[in-house]
């Protein structure tokens, strides 16, 4: 939600950077999971997190 809002008020590198704290951690988060052999409830979600990631670091590039 930061890294949507500090996109949103044009600071992209900023939002850029909260996009890039948010995705190792949802990975983090699926990996606690499978090491305590339980299938992750967030799995999905993390999936669109970081898909959605990539494309928002993407364009944050392409706009300066």
């Amino acid at each position: 939600l930061r890294a949507y809002d500090k996109i949103n008020n044009h600071s992209y590198a900023a939002g850029k950077e909260e996009v890039g704290l948010a995705t190792p951690l949802a990975r983090n988060c699926d990996d606690t999971f499978t090491k305590v052999a339980i299938t992750s409830p967030l799995k999905q979600r993390s999936r669109y997190a970081t898909q959605i990631s990539i494309v928002c670091i993407a364009i944050t590039n392409v706009i300066k």
